[in-house]
């Protein structure tokens, strides 16, 4: 082995060290604070219903084509007013909660800090999977760890990377596949171009948005093999075993939806206009990426530009191989494509943007850090070394103040929670059956209650003081209910609003906060003081 074949393995190993320290360092601070949370504050509803999907392996032997929650009603396609005979719901394939599931039979526990942490985990990958990528393409350490610690301290990835929804963890689906099929672009390892093809398809149909970076690698490659840069039949394989898996679930997904209903939305919320865009950035343009952030990938594209005019010869494409820019821009062109599919959804939604386009800024990071050159002389790197430090601590303090804002507050779900923790044992005592099925008016979000009493039933849950609730409470008096539950704090200030039912309820016992009642086929209320009184 030549000496600089040496150096340069020993320089890999250091910077592997360091990026590993650096990762699992922003790991345990930004991640471990949340992780005996339960499903809380924003999105606490999706969250609530993936934690459900991972519990409701655990009841249904482990059946990962039969993903269900507690709800017999669902959301789509009859907004709550149907009910289904089972449970089971269509959802983007639940690989990464059905191994949450088979940990928690594992450690004999379903808390949530199983959840996280195997979430966690997932996103510390995917992480040094993105250090090995920018180190493959930057050919340095400092560049490669500089882009991780920008994308760990998005405040919105940093939100997510131990949280309850899949979007994380197909993040670090993806980067390992990009990861591996740069490395076969380089290397024309076959092996590698069927690894970044399982991974890019397993983050595919962990969210089916992900499908847009699999499809500019494939696109990328046709481009390649109409320029004999690659051979055309080892590709043939693992794309058609990538799309039989995704157009094969894609069928068994409808299948289910149709069959059992969904809680997960499955058709296009396309963008309504610029106005759309405008709202969202207002309210997330910082969750996205933090002011100092911003102000950071700003310099760096403009460094970038500025690097690559002055040293345009220097940068030839000498074997005149299409360069990596080129499947960038594809990507981000699709990307564009489901923003105008999706438009609509990232008003309320602001993890669409991590499902999308925070990976090709990230990657685009990689790219531009490509073009800038790293000082050569100690002084130069020892002020270089002191800016990152200074940017990282401010990007950090950033993301440390939105991650304290939102696990701040007592909010619904919290409140929920709290009112329903004990009650399984509290219906056991009252001699309720397991198989009791339960009507849940008002309570927020929707899966929680049935977990805690460990019972499935019917969900009216609390949409918005501006939400007309009367057709889904109409509806839900013809389920075929045993009982009704609900929080004493709404049958008090809210009784105007779900009249319809409360009117007819009958107490039959209290616990703490908690209300459980039979209803009465008349009117046996005029207000609270009626139902108190009973």
């Amino acid at each position: 082995m030549k000496s600089s074949d040496i150096k340069s393995k020993i320089l890999n190993n250091k910077g592997g060290i360091v990026a590993a320290l650096v990762i699992i360092g922003l790991g345990l601070l930004l991640g471990v604070r949340s992780i005996d949370r339960v499903p809380s504050s924003i999105h606490s509803w999706a969250q609530s219903d993936w934690y459900a999907i991972s519990l409701g392996f655990t009841h249904n032997g482990y059946d990962l084509f039969h993903p269900e929650t507690m709800i017999y009603n669902k959301q789509f396609p009859s907004m709550w007013k149907e009910a289904s005979n089972d449970t089971v719901t269509s959802a983007d394939f639940p690989i990464h909660g059905f191994i949450i599931a088979l940990l928690m039979g594992l450690f004999g526990t379903t808390a949530p800090w199983v959840y996280r942490l195997w979430t966690l985990l997932c996103s510390l990958t995917g992480m040094w999977f993105l250090y090995l990528l920018g180190r493959r393409v930057t050919r340095s350490n400092l560049k490669a760890i500089a882009v991780v610690a920008v994308a760990m301290l998005s405040p919105l990835y940093a939100y997510y990377f131990a949280n309850y929804l899949p979007s994380a963890p197909s993040v670090a689906c993806v980067l390992t596949g990009l990861w591996a099929y740069v490395k076969h672009r380089q290397e024309g390892n076959d092996r590698l171009w069927h690894l970044a093809m399982s991974m890019l398809t397993l983050g595919a149909l962990i969210r089916t948005s992900q499908a847009v970076v699999l499809v500019a690698v494939c696109g990328f490659e046709l481009l390649r093999i109409f320029r004999h840069e690659t051979s055309f039949w080892n590709k043939v394989p693992a794309v058609l075993l990538s799309a039989a898996a995704i157009g094969g679930y894609l069928l068994w997904n409808a299948h289910l939806r149709a069959e059992h209903g969904t809680l997960f939305l499955s058709e296009l919320l396309p963008l309504r206009g610029w106005d759309d865009i405008a709202t969202s950035w207002q309210r997330y343009s910082t969750v996205y990426f933090s002011l100092p952030q911003q102000i950071l990938i700003i310099a760096i594209t403009v460094a970038a530009t500025i690097f690559a005019i002055l040293n345009r010869k220097n940068h030839r494409n000498d074997n005149h191989s299409l360069p990596l820019w080129l499947l960038w821009a594809v990507w981000l062109f699709g990307e564009l494509l489901f923003l105008i599919a999706m438009g609509y959804q990232f008003i309320d939604h602001e993890y669409y943007f991590l499902d999308s386009f925070y990976l090709p800024v990230v990657v685009g990071l990689v790219l531009l850090a490509t073009r800038i050159p790293l000082p050569k002389r100690t002084g130069w790197q020892a002020v270089t070394l002191a800016c990152m430090l200074a940017a990282a601590w401010s990007m950090y303090h950033a993301t440390n103040l939105l991650l304290k804002e939102r696990s701040q507050g007592w909010d619904l779900a919290l409140i929920c929670h709290h009112n329903y923790e004990g009650s399984d044992q509290w219906l056991d005592e009252l001699g309720i059956s397991r198989d009791a099925r339960i009507l849940s008016v008002a309570s927020y979000p929707q899966n929680p209650p049935f977990l805690l009493m460990g019972r499935k039933g019917y969900t009216a849950q609390w949409m918005g003081d501006g939400y007309d609730m009367s057709p889904m409470l109409t509806s839900a008096l013809q389920f075929p209910f045993d009982y009704v539950i609900t929080e004493e704090w709404y049958l008090k200030e809210r009784f105007d609003q779900y009249r319809v039912v409360f009117e007819r309820l009958k107490p039959v016992a209290s616990y703490g906060a908690l209300w459980l009642c039979t209803a009465a086929d008349t009117v046996v209320n005029s207000g609270p003081d009626d139902f108190f009184t009973q």
